[in-house]
């Protein structure tokens, strides 16, 4: 992994043609025609473009190359790993330190569903306590462009071609969004942000689910780690933010590091659980508002939550 850490840069072509030099033909997909008086196109691309034949525009084949997300996912994860500690180093350089695989039964982070990454306060440990971890992040990053066999620049990006990357994808959306819910369910994560990292913007549909998600405190900021993931297009395709907060595109290693920061030195709570309205006016009548807001505010957080 030399070269990411030499690169120590948001997602971009350069990073992605390093993933598909290291995982090789596994990254590559089959197309040809399925005309049978054709049979002129065959190629080995990463996804099919959208396109038919472009001979007899015919329809095309696409066979998927076997066990191709392993390798991508353990390379996004790694890179996300690196790209992150850099971040926080620049802030808090020996003290907080970003971990993979991270476990923590408190916050039912166990077995396949431990957290993707984690930043802690103790390095090397794969087995925390919830004091020990500060954020919990949700890798969600894939390949974004297309690229052909032989070729070092990619033809096309993922509005032009068939395969979804990543924030794109409605169901690595839902997933992320389901374990944010197994995550807060826990009683010592009403403290610990959770984060879900990616590198496309999401689908246009999907800005007021994430919205909500963040609204809600299961989620607390959907972010994409590629300034510039499409090729062409009108700049709709690449939200810098959704209207309601809850995505942002990331566009330095600098507004990375800020972000993070006032992630870390956040005060925020989950208070997330229906409440009856006359008990909810009982609990504000009877609570102590006196002293720093913030004692009151934790005053009022274990009256509502007993």
């Amino acid at each position: 992994m030399h070269s990411i850490l030499f690169l120590l840069t948001l997602w971009s072509p350069e990073v992605e043609r390093d993933l598909i030099a290291k995982v090789g033909e596994k990254c590559f997909t089959t197309i040809e025609c399925t005309t049978a008086e054709c049979g002129k196109f065959k190629e080995r691309a990463v996804f099919s473009e959208k396109s038919a034949c472009p001979h007899c525009k015919g329809k095309l084949r696409v066979q998927v190359a076997q066990a191709r997300n392993v390798p991508v996912s353990t390379f996004t994860e790694i890179y996300a790993r690196e790209v992150m500690q850099a971040a926080i180093d620049k802030y808090y350089k020996g003290t907080l330190f970003v971990e993979r695989g991270v476990q923590c039964d408190e916050l039912s982070l166990t077995g396949g569903s431990g957290a993707d990454l984690a930043i802690v306060k103790r390095q090397g440990q794969a087995t925390l306590n919830a004091e020990d971890i500060v954020v919990v992040m949700e890798v969600k990053m894939s390949l974004v462009w297309n690229w052909k066999l032989g070729e070092d620049k990619p033809s096309s990006d993922f509005y032009q071609h068939n395969g979804r990357p990543s924030l794109s994808r409605t169901d690595s959306l839902l997933k992320a969004i389901g374990k944010g819910a197994i995550f807060r369910s826990t009683e010592k994560s009403r403290r610990i942000p959770y984060l879900v990292i990616g590198n496309c913007p999401p689908p246009e549909g999907y800005y007021a689910k994430l919205d909500g998600a963040v609204r809600s405190g299961l989620v607390q900021k959907f972010i994409s780690l590629t300034p510039k993931p499409v090729l062409s297009g009108p700049p709709m395709r690449n939200p810098k933010e959704t209207s309601g907060g809850g995505f942002l595109r990331i566009d330095s290693m600098d507004e990375l590091a800020t972000f993070l920061k006032s992630v870390i030195d956040g005060k925020g709570v989950y208070l997330g659980r229906m409440v009856d309205r006359k008990e909810l006016g009982e609990k504000l009548k009877a609570l102590d508002s006196n002293g720093p807001s913030e004692e009151v505010a934790d005053r009022f957080i274990e009256a509502l939550l007993k």
